[in-house]
């Protein structure tokens, strides 16, 4: 954690599946280019339509940093399958 400059975490224990599947669309959209902040907001949302009670995307919060992050276009191409 030390120098992170941004954290995203679970205030609350959530099911391994929900929170895959939050965390995977959390980083295309950060892949995409959406600030930090929008893109788990994003995410978030789109959770909110398969599961309407926020113990499933009401837990995680962005920390720090809420900007876009910097990458290489050549890492976004490795990083996308």
């Amino acid at each position: 954690l030390a120098g992170a400059k941004t954290l995203v975490m679970s205030l609350w224990k959530v099911p391994d599946r929900q929170t895959q599947m939050l965390m995977e669309d959390f980083y295309e959209r950060i892949l995409a280019g959406h600030p930090r902040s929008e893109a788990l907001r994003g995410a978030q949302l789109a959770m909110k339509e398969k599961y309407p009670d926020p113990f499933y995307w009401g837990a995680f919060i962005c920390q720090g940093d809420p900007s876009p992050l910097k990458m290489h276009p050549s890492l976004i191409s490795q990083a996308v399958p």
